[in-house]
């Protein structure tokens, strides 16, 4: 059977869905929140460094090379 999570984002909707899933006799597996320390490692272990063989100076220039636009250029 597939699981369902939700995180309601206060008390008062969380209160209203455990209601409800124990009205419906439905298996009911809380966790705790996640403290500050371990949300901040799963944000690192997301985040990565960039290595290259490229200078920040051809990133950059490569970057603005491959920029386009659909806007016609206006005369200032």
């Amino acid at each position: 059977m597939p699981t369902l999570v939700l995180k309601p984002t206060n008390v008062h909707d969380f209160q209203l869905l455990l209601g409800l899933a124990h009205r419906l006799g439905v298996e009911v597996m809380q966790e705790p929140a996640p403290d500050a320390a371990q949300l901040e490692a799963r944000f690192f272990a997301l985040a990565g460094s960039w290595q290259s063989q490229q200078t920040g100076e051809e990133l950059n220039a490569q970057l603005q090379a491959s920029r386009t636009s659909t806007r016609p250029d206006l005369a200032l």
